[in-house]
């Protein structure tokens, strides 16, 4: 029956049944009001409704007040009900008060949510036939957003684009008619009522210059002329780029034409004083037996069981409860959970709530009081005192198999603890070996960087550190540290730091470009058999077409990146790793 049931799947069927209660219910019926009040000759209007037949969304109110979760949810609507008004009524003796709230600032942009949108900006004020919508063309947001980056007006901050100072001070300085969509977005409409008759180009032309209508050239221009242009003298001249290009647009005059660049790194010819017979040693570590103990308790851990305890709860314990968190009287976001798991001591939780928990026993309901820490990830959060309301379901310990035969057939499938041993041993001398291998090959690949004299490009020396410092910020965030906090704990200065990742940035360029010179030279650059055989297996794999594929993919950093790798195994088999 119903009592029979978990907690969890009785609240399921509750909303199933409240579900259908709800869809053959009355008709919610509601008046939408929008009041102008008049006060000491200020104008103050109150936007709400009237419910006139509550219906079904009664039942599914009553539903939600049943749980202490959802009720303080249902609030703010029914606090949106305004009482009965009439117009010209007047009311005396008016109460006021001051509230105040606080509002969560808009995420900021990446490059990804920033150039997507660039592309829909102003959409709702373009005609429904205009070619273009949005800011720039696909040829040219990105080469918008590098130009901001290059002179100063946008930072990249890990994967974050944010504005700086100056950055600042340009939006506020520029007419709002020159930062605004609605621009694009009026050319847009002027060209579709010239090309339907209905406007004089000639009277535009003279009201907002000749120059007003070469927005459309210039865009096909940046979208496939330049690009045309740009992949003609690329082999003309025989170059090979080894980065993507950044179109730029210089000048338009009417006199002088349609000047634009094309920015792009161009690969370096190396002196490359040796390419094999480099000597390494790949050496690995012993396997100690403290080493195999400490994986025995893993395994053990894992395969613990969760027993119930009586007593009070201490540290160690594992226990399930459920949590409201209060600010001020009031829940906050983020704040709630049901049956959830704790190991008490484990420092999950911010300071105070797990030690909140110690003492008490399971069945109990009780508070803890505790303050969130000043430098807590939520700002509207940080440093402020709330209360936690816990419902302490159980106490549980955990209890370790013993290490014997039952546990070795369990978790090994091996007979005796001696034979499990030996295979924790010889797992973990393999992992050792992989890892010293792969140290021996990255040694091996550093002197090959250090046999190639010649200059880089800095353009590539600078987008490889980028990279660096973002899959550095990443992974910081991912821990919740800033660089700051994360240099203070390695007592390094930020100067010495980028400076190092820097050097890493060279050196892994030059080792790349010296790589990629060795596969032209030993002609180990994929074919385009190979690259369609490459991207016929991605077309199956995504259910696309070849050509899909195809249109979709950078071709020519495919070929590079499949170049350079099949010249570092050519490299590491025409070179000496020895054993130690």
């Amino acid at each position: 029956g119903f009592d029979g049931l978990t907690e969890g799947e009785k609240k399921l069927l509750s909303l199933v049944c409240c579900k259908l209660l709800c869809a053959v219910a009355a008709p919610h019926v509601y008046e939408a009001v929008t009041a102008t009040f008049t006060c000491a000759g200020n104008e103050f209007t109150a936007k709400g409704k009237t419910i006139q037949t509550p219906g079904w969304k009664e039942i599914d109110r009553r539903f939600k007040a049943s749980f202490k979760t959802d009720a303080a949810e249902d609030a703010p609507e029914l606090a949106r009900e305004l009482p009965e008004i009439t117009e010209g009524q007047t009311f005396d003796e008016v109460a006021s008060s001051v509230t105040e709230h606080f509002t969560t600032p808009p995420k900021p942009y990446t490059e990804d949510t920033l150039l997507s949108a660039m592309e829909r900006a102003g959409a709702e004020d373009m005609p429904e036939d205009a070619e273009r919508q949005g800011l720039g063309t696909p040829a040219t947001r990105a080469s918008i957003l590098e130009k901001l980056v290059q002179m100063g007006f946008v930072e990249r901050r890990g994967k974050q684009l944010l504005p700086t100072k100056d950055g600042h001070n340009l939006a506020c300085v520029l007419p709002d008619m020159l930062t605004s969509p609605q621009l694009t977005a009026q050319w847009e409409t002027e060209l579709t009522a010239i090309a339907k008759g209905e406007a004089d180009r000639a009277q535009i032309e003279a009201d907002r210059g000749e120059h007003t209508f070469w927005y459309d050239a210039i865009n096909d221009l940046m979208d496939k002329d330049v690009p045309a242009l740009y992949n003609a003298a690329m082999a003309e001249h025989g170059f090979h780029a080894v980065d993507e290009p950044v179109y730029d647009l210089v000048s338009v005059k009417k006199d002088e034409g349609f000047v634009a660049t094309a920015t792009t790194a161009l690969q370096p010819e190396l002196n490359l004083t040796q390419t094999t017979g480099f000597k390494t040693e790949c050496v690995t570590p012993e396997v100690t037996d403290k080493e195999i103990d400490a994986v025995l308790e893993r395994r053990r851990a894992m395969a613990a069981e969760l027993v119930p305890h009586k007593g009070p709860a201490v540290k160690g314990n594992i226990v399930h409860i459920d949590y409201e968190g209060l600010l001020e009287g009031k829940p906050f976001n983020g704040g709630t959970a049901q049956n959830q798991t704790l190991q008490l001591g484990s420092g999950r939780m911010i300071p105070g709530f797990e030690e909140g928990i110690l003492g008490h026993k399971g069945g109990e309901e009780f508070d803890i009081f505790v303050t969130f820490p000043a430098r807590y990830h939520a700002k509207d959060l940080a440093g402020k005192p709330v209360v936690f309301k816990i419902k302490l379901h159980d106490v549980c310990v955990r209890q370790l198999p013993a290490l014997n035969s039952d546990f070795a057939k369990k978790a090994a499938n091996v007979d005796t603890m001696d034979e499990f041993r030996a295979q924790i041993r010889q797992q973990l001398h393999d992992n050792k070996h992989a890892a010293a291998l792969n140290r021996a090959k990255d040694a091996i690949l550093t002197q090959l960087a250090a046999a190639a004299e010649g200059d880089l490009p800095s353009v590539l020396v600078e987008s490889a550190y980028q990279q660096e410092m973002e899959q550095i910020q990443q992974q910081l965030q991912m821990q919740r540290l800033s660089l700051d906090r994360y240099l203070s704990q390695i007592h390094q200065t930020r100067e010495s730091f980028t400076a190092a990742v820097r050097t890493a940035a060279e050196k892994n360029t030059r080792a790349r470009m010296a790589l990629l010179q060795i596969a032209q030279n030993e002609n180990l650059v994929p074919t385009e058999e190979d690259i369609d055989k490459t991207l016929s297996e991605r077309a199956e794999r995504t259910k696309k077409t070849l050509e899909e594929v195809k249109a979709a993919s950078n071709v020519e950093a495919i070929r590079r990146n499949e170049g350079i790798r099949r010249a570092a195994d050519y490299v590491i088999e025409h070179s000496t790793i020895e054993e130690k």
